[in-house]
């Protein structure tokens, strides 16, 4: 499987012009934690891959959405993704019908025959049905149904239902719920959701006076109103301010081929626009989309296309006929199709009127019409003169800053604090807290598990307010001379954990509080890991020790309950905003781990050049010689330049207070709080790159 972790959503404002608060971005990562299916286009049939949208990082330029897509690289891979789609909307089924299925076939057993088997369905709300159960419902309403088009009126609907949204009508009087027909659905699939935007559209032509606005509806399924979610989209689609000049009526019949960076997405070979001139003076168009791909849900071998008809008075620049369907094709008449242009093609096919207005109809409000129908097809743009605002994202994998690429993250005081927010599997811990994470070296005897020495002095500050944090016995310790720190996990028990995280916290505080008092350059990154309902939280924030310091101030209790979580991420998203400066980059895979730890990396310096080992002890840190490659002059200028420094990289086993001989791990005495001295038990590991080195003594 390949993964791609990249950033899905922010809190800044969309192209579309919407914006996503940051409560309804924690509730997207919480609803998320098993991961969802990844879709070509929105669509349920056309899954690629498998996404964990599960952390959601706040710092001062936004609140980012973070994520993680996995992709097949295997026939096998792909059928556990398919097999884990499939569950997946089986248990949006089962859920929606735990909750709601018994009112709903409540509702509906006196109005229908006993013996009538129901499926079930739920896209954005739970359904029941079998073939024509809206009239068995709904009898008054089905009369109302044109036998010519299968049409019905918009006002006809409207006698018996209100419209609540995204092609769904809710009775007046009542909690069921009646919908547009599923061709009007992505990919025509009752799986799928509508292209509920262009049904917007369709209803604001009625709102605004035209009653002559008809709709097909799905005859075979009815509604549970209470069930209905708002589903959201926000794919960027280009609507222009369309004005009412008619220069884009043509002549005979104009044919633009899909360009292979769309075709994947729509599946469109190519799209027609046929005009023509009627005998009463009035142009009449036609448009069809000839697809490459099945309808998925449709009966085998069934390739439906978008189909379009209108009638325009040049003169006027009015149209007095608009209406959409559906043309259905078997293989063999879609390979015919596929050779033959339209205005030789005939209607030779299966054809499902899906709406159609009538009166005067504004040449802008047709165009609008006409590019949300064809959504996903650039080919409207041509045809209206239109060009479309270009993509503004730009890839650059190259680093704009040559030394993120040997310190891949440099945060600095005043940079302000970064926090990141993740969920995962609930997991068991049957004791106060614990360092729940631990890091792997490499050393002369091979792989060896260790710690940040950090990490010892934050025990000790948490053993000071009344705390238990063990540490482990036999544990060795590394030592990074640049004032950095990547704190291990500490993971919280359930038991008493409001009060045991409060410990930790005012822990942290007080630790973080000493070096601000000292004016120490010290960073640290920390991460609390709790479990709150069926899920474990991680908690990473990251900073100065100035910076932290000022902001724990403010942050006196974190809620351990998911309500109030919610509104304290809120509330610390607001205030990261306010406070620090941007970084560069500004999130990434340096910083975010899949764990959910903010962690500082380092880089080897072995990895882009030689230390040789005949270093010289100074008064004022130690020397050595450094042997740089000729092809990384950028490398060489930090160097000279004294933007980057190596630094030595140590592993302790042990470490002795000065005054006593004690046993520096077990006493709660801390050199931090200049209660003791200590010599650490070491050995040289190696060097690392940073922009901090802190000079040291070697003995």
């Amino acid at each position: 499987m390949e993964y791609i972790t990249g950033v899905y959503l922010t809190d800044e404002e969309l192209r579309n012009g919407k914006q996503y608060q940051v409560k309804e971005l924690e509730r997207m990562i919480w609803l998320s934690k098993a991961g969802t299916p990844s879709s070509i286009a929105h669509d349920i049939h056309r899954t690629v891959g498998w996404t964990r949208v599960n952390g959601m990082y706040l710092s001062h330029e936004k609140c980012y959405v973070l994520g993680k897509t996995g992709l097949p690289e295997t026939d096998e891979e792909m059928q556990r993704i398919r097999f884990a789609t499939e569950m997946a909307y089986n248990k949006r089924n089962i859920d929606a019908l735990n909750q709601y299925g018994n009112e709903l076939k409540c509702l509906l057993s006196g109005r229908i025959s006993a013996d009538k088997q129901l499926q079930v369905t739920y896209s954005n709300m739970l359904t029941m049905g079998y073939e024509n159960i809206v009239a068995d419902v709904f009898p008054k309403l089905v009369k109302k149904i044109d036998k010519d088009d299968g049409l019905i009126l918009v006002k006809d609907i409207l006698e018996f239902f209100e419209y609540k949204g995204q092609g769904v009508f809710c009775e007046k009087h009542g909690k069921l719920a009646i919908m547009l027909h599923p061709l009007l659905r992505l990919s025509q699939s009752i799986y799928n959701d509508f292209d509920y935007r262009f049904i917007t559209l369709l209803m604001d032509v009625y709102k605004d006076g035209n009653d002559s606005v008809k709709v097909k509806l799905d005859l075979d399924r009815v509604g549970f109103t209470p069930s209905f979610l708002w589903s959201r989209n926000d794919d960027y689609w280009y609507i222009p301010e369309y004005d009412n000049k008619t220069a884009f009526i043509g002549k005979g019949l104009q044919t633009y081929q899909m360009p292979d960076s769309y075709a994947v997405f729509n599946q469109v070979d190519r799209t027609e626009y046929n005009w023509e001139t009627r005998k009463d003076g009035l142009k009449q168009i036609e448009v069809e989309e000839v697809i490459t791909e099945k309808a998925p849900t449709l009966p085998k071998e069934t390739y439906a296309c978008r189909y379009l008809h209108a009638m325009v008075n040049e003169q006027t620049g009015l149209f007095n006929h608009f209406d959409g369907a559906i043309r259905a094709y078997d293989a063999e008449k879609i390979y015919n199709r596929i050779g033959v242009p339209m205005d030789q093609a005939g209607h030779n096919t299966e054809y499902t009127k899906l709406f159609r207005m009538d009166n005067d109809i504004p040449a802008y409000v047709w165009k609008r019409l006409v590019t949300q129908y064809l959504y996903g097809n650039p080919s409207v743009y041509s045809f209206l003169g239109v060009t479309p605002p270009k993509s503004v994202i730009t890839i650059d994998e190259k680093p704009s800053n040559p030394l993120q690429k040997y310190v891949p993250y440099i945060i600095n005081k005043g940079n302000g604090v970064r926090v990141y927010v993740s969920y995962h599997d609930r997991r068991e811990c049957d004791v106060e807290r614990k360092f729940d994470t631990t890091e792997i070296v490499d050393t002369k005897e091979g792989k060896t598990e260790c710690m940040e020495f950090q990490a010892i002095e934050v025990a000790k500050a948490i053993w000071k307010e009344g705390g238990k944090l063990e540490l482990t016995e036999g544990m060795k310790y590394v030592i990074v001379e640049d004032y950095t720190h990547n704190i291990p996990v500490i993971m919280h028990g359930d038991e008493n954990l409001e009060q045991n995280m409060r410990v930790t916290l005012n822990g942290i505080k007080r630790l973080i509080k000493r070096h601000a008092d000292r004016a120490d350059d010290d960073v640290y990154s920390f991460c609390l890991s709790w479990n709150m309902e069926d899920a474990n939280v991680c908690l990473s924030f990251i900073g100065h020790s100035d910076d932290l310091h000022k902001w724990l101030k403010k942050s006196n209790v974190i809620p351990t309950n998911h309500h109030g979580f919610i509104d304290w991420i809120d509330r610390q998203s607001k205030l990261l905003k306010k406070n620090g400066r941007d970084s560069e980059p500004p999130v990434g895979n340096e910083l975010i781990k899949n764990d959910g730890v903010l962690y500082l990396q380092r880089r080897p310096v072995l990895k882009d050049a030689t230390t040789l080992s005949d270093y010289e002890q100074r008064a004022d840190g130690l020397y050595g010689k450094l042997v740089i490659d000729d092809k990384k002059k950028d490398l060489a200028e930090l160097v000279l330049n004294g933007k980057i420094r190596p630094t030595p990289e140590l592993l302790a086993t042990g470490a002795k207070c000065i005054d006593t001989g004690e046993d520096y791990l077990k006493t709660p005495k801390s050199g931090i709080f200049d209660e003791t001295s200590y010599i650490p038990d070491c050995e040289m590991l190696g060097f690392m790159w940073t922009t901090n080195p802190r000079p040291i003594c070697l003995k």
